[in-house]
């Protein structure tokens, strides 16, 4: 996480000055730490087509997690102060967001934002007392809607050097994406992590559990009942004999790879299936080096997968 609420400067590049682009960045908590190989795919994938990514200078937690149930106003309040940091400089298209959780939370507060009720009034009086204008007007994507509705499904098909033709893979969106309720992820049958998969060569399964929930934040409450839910959609990828989970979200990612050892004791099934970002996948198919996709990070390797199948060293 990096600041707690204060005054900042407008979107910087790494680099400490201005530049134009496409998207300022969100990254958010986990991107920094336990999910750092998301963010290494996200960037050289993103790089490698083109699109820039500016990441927001100072961002803060968006809340997620508990703090909305316990203290929902001041959850509102710092997820909505991410949105003040986004800029208004040409070129700006949008805030790209990679974690379902934070994508949910940021909409939450702009939701509020836009109530023009009690709460709206509290949220932007607290903004202004750091010295921050509400904005209530951002235009949020998941990475996974700018690759498919703004780079485009055509552009990633004829930026493959090395189609991933024999890889059978099931994807997994999890509950968040796809709610509440909008146009890019409907909850009943999402589908565009599976075209994305198709246009840069991997066969894409059948999955009926795609937006089942992972158990997420139960695994450290309640992890009987996380365990079942991680075993559920692990036993319908092995069901349908896919080589690997492709994934968009780092709280379903740790649950699905982290647990498989502990599923396999006392267990008949084996449980060895490589859960990878599907940005980590995209990124092998257009021919970025492995070293630069953090595919050494996870717990089930896929190392000997990669190796077989596409002739990927990692």
């Amino acid at each position: 996480m990096r600041s707690a609420i204060s005054d900042a400067s407008p979107a910087l590049n790494h680099a400490g000055g201005r530049k134009a682009m496409d998207y300022a960045f969100y990254p958010g908590c986990s991107l920094d730490t336990v999910a750092r190989e998301y963010r290494e795919s996200i960037e050289a994938v993103f790089t490698r087509l083109g699109v820039g990514l500016t990441e927001l200078a100072d961002w803060n937690c968006c809340g997620a997690t508990a703090l909305p149930s316990t203290h929902p106003l001041t959850s509102r309040v710092i997820a909505a102060r991410n949105l003040a940091l986004v800029g208004e400089e040409a070129g700006v298209r949008g805030l790209a967001v990679a974690c379902s959780g934070c994508l949910v939370a940021l909409r939450r507060a702009q939701e509020a934002l836009e109530a023009g009720d009690d709460v709206s009034e509290k949220m932007a009086a607290a903004l202004n007392s750091i010295g921050r204008s509400p904005r209530s007007h951002v235009r949020m994507r998941h990475i996974l809607e700018i690759l498919v509705a703004d780079v485009g499904l055509e552009k990633l098909r004829s930026s493959t050097s090395r189609p991933l033709s024999d890889l059978r893979v099931v994807c997994y969106y999890g509950c968040q994406i796809a709610r509440p309720r909008n146009d890019f992820a409907p909850p009943e049958l999402p589908t565009a992590m599976d075209e994305l998969m198709a246009a840069v060569g991997a066969e894409v399964l059948r999955y009926d559990n795609k937006t089942r929930c992972c158990g997420a934040a139960l695994i450290s409450t309640k992890k009987p009942v996380a365990l079942r839910l991680i075993r559920e959609l692990l036993d319908e990828a092995r069901e349908r004999h896919a080589d690997a989970m492709v994934v968009l979200c780092p709280m379903c990612q740790l649950n699905l790879d982290a647990y498989q050892e502990e599923l396999r004791r006392g267990s008949e099934a084996s449980y060895r299936l490589p859960v990878l970002y599907f940005t980590q996948l995209a990124g092998i198919a257009l021919g970025i080096p492995a070293g630069r996709l953090g595919l050494r990070r996870t717990m089930v390797s896929p190392a000997k997968l990669l190796r077989d199948r596409l002739g990927v060293a990692i």
